[in-house]
């Protein structure tokens, strides 16, 4: 079974109501694929997650470029966008099929390759990645080790994508791989000026539908905010991603074991 489809089973538990297992840290632990990886864990833990940021944008070409003001929208799949490693602050909220709050957030620094997280899916976790090394700590157990080639098999708190990167251009070119994106529109002016990119793609047959919003500072060129729904077998949930802190320190240091 892939992951898409462990995701759509564990969907299927949720939304059936049926009692759930608490979270799988030992899988966690051994097998890394971090967006992927953590849908799973939080979804055994009763979280419906939307793959850290599975957003999958619909790109059907973003263009043509549309103004809303004097200087054309930025076209950011043709453009460039901005500086693909920068570092960043994450944050993610959503909620649980029972009603509570659930969330993750870290520092992500993908130049020098380090990054951390903390949230509460499943129980409260942290996670360091420094050196080359996974850190684990699930609560209430003591902090784990494991090799992991990259911040996308270390981290889960990821963005629309599995990489880790809040240029524009990054996100929607792997985005369109997946399903058209469509621009729609600025808003604000000079450095509050913002573009928006509305996307939409389906899994399993079309049973699970990712949809939602991309919003880009036309002057920093970072993606600020995504917003995305996951909806079908049953399920409907909203998840909210802001992006901040973009080209300060991010410091990680190793746990003691």
């Amino acid at each position: 079974m892939n992951s898409e489809e462990e995701l759509s089973v564990a969907l299927h538990v949720v939304a059936d109501g049926a009692d759930t297992p608490p979270p799988p840290v030992d899988d966690l632990i051994r097998r890394g694929r971090r967006a992927r990886m953590l849908a799973r864990s939080m979804v055994a833990a009763g979280v419906v997650v939307a793959v850290v940021g599975t957003t999958a944008l619909t790109v059907a070409a973003v263009g043509p470029r549309v103004a809303q003001e004097a200087a054309p929208a930025v076209d950011v799949a043709a453009a460039g966008g901005g500086n693909r490693h920068i570092s960043f602050r994450i944050s993610r909220t959503w909620r649980t099929p029972d009603g509570r709050a659930a969330f993750c957030s870290g520092g992500i620094d993908p130049a020098a390759q380090v990054g951390w997280e903390k949230g509460n899916a499943g129980g409260r976790y942290e996670i360091r990645f420094v050196g080359g090394l996974q850190y684990l700590k699930p609560a209430g157990r003591p902090w784990l080790a494991q090799p992991a080639s990259g911040l996308t098999d270390a981290l889960t708190c990821n963005g629309p994508v599995e990489e880790y990167t809040v240029d524009p251009a990054a996100v929607v070119q792997s985005l369109r791989e997946k399903g058209p994106v469509e621009y729609t529109g600025r808003t604000g002016r000079g450095d509050e000026a913002v573009d928006t990119y509305r996307f939409s793609y389906s899994i399993k047959g079309g049973r699970l539908t990712y949809s939602g919003v991309i919003s880009a500072g036309v002057t920093s060129r970072h993606v600020q905010r995504v917003t995305m729904n996951l909806s079908g077998d049953g399920v409907s949930d909203d998840f909210v991603t802001e992006f901040d802190g973009f080209g300060e320190p991010v410091r990680v240091t190793a746990p003691k074991l």
